[in-house]
């Protein structure tokens, strides 16, 4: 997996989008699995994942802050496009002024098969 710590200091806000290739295989269906951290409410935070392909684009999900103040697990079944190979899109949102304000991304994983399957393996 990769791990990524992203400072979201900005005097009006923060909007920023970070890609990663990925390379297609057989399986139009695909599990991605990744643990994200989104640190308090305020401010309006979210992270936006998607894929995007030439001018496709499609929202995977949306994440938004959780109650407890922790890495939280992330698991989402998509098809993915057709093409030979797309990227996997985080983008990281908020609103107002911060300075201490952080988003984090670990152990991102994308599999070649439905995030159902991975109950019927236990």
């Amino acid at each position: 997996g990769k791990f990524a710590n992203i400072r979201a200091q900005a005097t009006s806000g923060f909007d920023q989008t970070y890609e990663t290739d990925v390379k297609q295989s057989t399986s139009t269906t695909q599990c991605l699995d990744f643990y994200y951290y989104i640190p308090g409410a305020s401010n309006n935070p979210k992270i936006q994942v998607g894929w995007k392909a030439g001018e496709d684009t499609q929202q995977i999900i949306e994440l938004t802050p959780l109650p407890e103040n922790k890495w939280h697990n992330s698991r989402s079944s998509f098809t993915a496009p057709s093409s030979s190979s797309y990227q996997l899109t985080f983008r990281m949102i908020r609103d107002g002024t911060s300075t201490t304000h952080y988003f984090g991304l670990d152990e991102i994983k994308l599999y070649d098969q439905s995030c159902g399957m991975f109950l019927l393996m236990i």
